[in-house]
């Protein structure tokens, strides 16, 4: 029975789109109920180990890593990138699948497509125990257990780690609804786009108002 799960699990860290396959996976040692599993199978004789119902069905689904990899695309198929690094592919130039919603077209059939990416990943599976297979799963297991460490640690996080995190937090918070106000602003309708646009004498004259806006906060600080 292990060694069809270990098969799946082999296909899994293929096609993981950031290399932490155990996340499709649950864990229960003998008499305990399962529960997510924080780091790769050990396969030992007293822990059972099942897939999730959740994890991708690959007889159905693609992985946008393996799409992102390939690189043999047959006759009319090729890949891209949308917004926000979303991998898609196109088929007569028409957007047929996407990593955020799978297949645009339910009901159009893609066997051909299938069909290659299965071959693919029987040639990926033939040499998954080659060397640079193996680095890549000890990376895995040394980063689940280096995550594991820090799960199992009481440590607090330092001052440092925690302005750091509350900045960018509040930088993209801020940084976001006024980068959309500006788009409102000068560019509602496409075609005015910030790089095309910015000059350095634009650059120039924000860093003028924000020395200007220093040295009146520090005039003002001095009155209290």
């Amino acid at each position: 029975m292990n060694d069809k799960l270990k098969e799946q699990y082999k296909l899994d860290t293929i096609l993981h789109p950031e290399g932490r396959p155990w996340e499709y996976w649950e864990a229960g040692k003998q008499g305990y109920d399962y529960g997510d599993c924080t780091h790769p199978p050990h396969w030992t004789p007293t822990t059972n180990y099942r897939r999730k119902a959740t994890a991708p069905d690959w007889s159905q689904e693609l992985s946008p890593k393996e799409v992102a990899d390939c690189d043999d695309w047959p006759e009319g198929y090729e890949m891209t990138f949308g917004e926000n690094d979303t991998v898609m592919i196109l088929y007569c130039g028409a957007e047929i699948w996407n990593s955020d919603d799978g297949w645009r077209y339910k009901n159009t059939d893609h066997n051909d497509i299938h069909a290659h990416f299965q071959k693919r990943r029987e040639a990926a599976i033939a040499t998954y125990g080659n060397t640079k297979d193996n680095l890549l799963s000890q990376r895995q297991q040394k980063a689940a257990e280096d995550s594991q460490k820090v799960a199992n640690c009481d440590t607090k996080p330092s001052k440092d780690e925690i302005l750091r995190d509350e900045a960018i937090a509040r930088f993209t918070e801020k940084a976001t609804s006024k980068f959309n106000a500006g788009i409102q602003e000068h560019n509602p309708n496409g075609g005015n786009d910030l790089e095309d646009r910015a000059t350095f004498a634009d650059l120039e004259d924000e860093i003028i108002d924000l020395w200007f806006y220093i040295q009146g906060l520090k005039r003002r600080i001095h009155r209290t």
